[in-house]
């Protein structure tokens, strides 16, 4: 059966004439696409760089994908950090990508510059996933709940939620005296520990609000 198989994929009559009439080179990069994840095998997990996702967290305004991940570099495979993954169109032309990829990771540098703060979620890396069509803000993973759930149980007295509104203070102070600007506190942007300590997250909103401004001034060309 198999020579059988082969001979006849073999032979070029077998294929219907119409089919040459197609231009393959405009299809080369969805047909590599597609061998692609066909070969992967059924179990495969989903990786970024060397970051192996164990838990989907959730989706965010169809702006980025949020992942509970493990490092599976050799030594380091207990460390856990949570993963935003920034995708950008896989349809857009290369010029295009290349500037929405600079204008993220210009917004994506400015927080990974900022000195490291007790009251905002740190920032451990930055990277390009070419697989995903991506770029790959990885934070550290804080146990707790953002600030919006706990107020929807009514889980903080008066006390802990003054403590909060001035670790939030603090977190933007320091935010804001190295030049960077967090467009977007909100319930969900602020997440509390078991002890009580607010981190402030959610800074790549200034990645969305760049990437809004491109979108704008694209439209505004057309």
């Amino acid at each position: 059966m198999e020579k059988l198989a082969f001979k006849y994929f073999k032979n070029w009559q077998s294929i219907d004439s119409k089919r040459f009439e197609t231009k393959i080179k405009d299809h080369v990069n969805a047909i590599d696409r597609a061998i692609r994840g066909r070969a992967k095998p059924r179990n495969h997990k989903k990786r970024f760089g060397s970051w192996e996702v164990v838990e989907e967290l959730g989706e965010k305004e169809d702006k980025y994908v949020e992942y509970l991940a493990k490092k599976v570099t050799l030594g380091l495979q207990n460390r856990r950090a949570r993963l935003k993954a920034y995708g950008v169109e896989p349809w857009i032309d290369a010029t295009e990508r290349e500037e929405a990829y600079r204008l993220i990771s210009t917004a994506f540098q400015a927080v990974d510059d900022l000195p490291s703060h007790d009251n905002i979620v740190k920032v451990q890396d930055i990277f390009e996933s070419a697989e995903a069509d991506s770029l790959v803000l990885v934070t550290e993973d804080i146990q707790g709940q953002s600030l919006r759930q706990l107020i929807r149980a009514d889980n903080l007295t008066l006390e802990q939620k003054r403590d909060v509104i001035a670790d939030v203070l603090r977190g933007i102070d320091h935010a804001h005296k190295h030049g960077v600007i967090h467009r977007n506190i909100i319930p969900d942007n602020i997440f509390i520990t078991p002890e009580k300590q607010a981190k402030l997250t959610g800074f790549d909103s200034l990645a969305s609000k760049i990437e809004q401004e491109r979108s704008l001034t694209q439209s505004a060309k057309i």
